[in-house]
């Protein structure tokens, strides 16, 4: 697609992609069209969150870990939704999903200490709160 990138854009990837289940499409979607998509807010998602943070949402492993290993570290820590949570360590902490948590952690492993905006918390602390 020629012309600069816009969030209509990354709307148009959350709704056809993502939320449909296509990741084929999402990834092709992703690497040959719209790179910084990739760790771009997208604000149509409940949480401004990024397509990282709807595959957590989704709860589905294989494409976490495929989107992590596109990610560049710094930018796995920089990716922050509404509330500030970190490439959704947060939100999976609260699932208590050990696979998708180590993933994101062996990434980069200041993830765990970083603290979201909404209630100042470290992933662990919203965790042991839900009891996860």
């Amino acid at each position: 697609m020629a012309g600069p990138e816009r969030e209509d854009d990354y709307a148009a990837l959350l709704e056809a992609h993502v939320r449909k289940g296509d990741w084929g499409a999402t990834i092709d979607f992703l690497k040959l069209q719209y790179p910084r998509a990739l760790t771009a807010r997208i604000p149509s998602t409940f949480s401004g969150g990024t397509v990282l943070h709807a595959a957590v949402d989704a709860e589905d492993e294989h494409r976490v870990e495929e989107l992590v290993n596109m990610i560049s570290e710094h930018d796995l820590a920089t990716m922050q939704d509404d509330f500030g949570y970190t490439a959704d360590l947060q939100e999976i902490s609260v699932i208590g999903n050990y696979r998708m948590a180590k993933c994101l952690i062996t990434k980069n492993k200041s993830l765990v200490s970083i603290r979201d905006y909404a209630y100042n918390e470290l992933p662990v602390t919203r965790a042991m709160g839900w009891g996860a």
